[in-house]
């Protein structure tokens, strides 16, 4: 397996050279640190009978940079993303780890695709781009109208495209 990792890498190295040492993708997650249980111990033969407070704490978003050499430009905002705060967070969190010939690329959030966003990254001599994975066909759909067998046995994955909007 460590082989076939290095193999990959090597390969995808000699196939988009330093291109890749240049993308970052940036990317949020919902946390809550309620520590509610969900299961409980009884004695044989007997149930567990409690109640869960209906306050699960509060809820925090982590958005981070994920590069080729790791992860970069990490925050915790307490409550939800919204445009506000990802302007304060490419201003004083990610623009400094940016350099010139960067790409950083966004999920369609629409926080995201604030100009005031855009402009602060392209002033660090970066590009960005919001962009969304789009899978255009499914195996089933690609062998459905098929009449011979073998082909469909064993299908292709179906690739995966990256429509950009800049």
């Amino acid at each position: 397996m460590k082989r076939l990792r290095r193999k990959f890498s090597k390969q995808i190295e000699q196939e988009l050279g330093g291109l890749v040492k240049h993308l970052k993708f940036i990317d949020e997650i919902g946390a809550n640190f309620g520590l509610t249980r969900l299961y409980g111990r009884a004695a044989p033969g007997a149930r567990v009978v409690e109640a869960t407070p209906s306050y699960s704490g509060v809820h925090y978003t982590i958005v981070a940079a994920l590069g080729w050499n790791g992860v970069k430009a990490s925050w915790v905002l307490e409550g939800a993303m919204d445009a506000a705060a990802y302007e304060v967070y490419v201003e004083k969190v990610l623009a400094p780890t940016v350099r010139a010939g960067d790409i950083v690329l966004m999920d369609n959030l629409s926080a995201h695709k604030s100009e005031t966003v855009r402009r602060l990254i392209e002033a660090r001599g970066a590009a960005s781009s919001s962009c969304r994975l789009t899978r255009p066909t499914s195996i089933r759909s690609s062998c459905a109208g098929r009449k011979s067998r073998p082909p469909c046995v064993r299908p292709r994955l179906a690739r995966w495209t990256l429509c950009w909007r800049h």
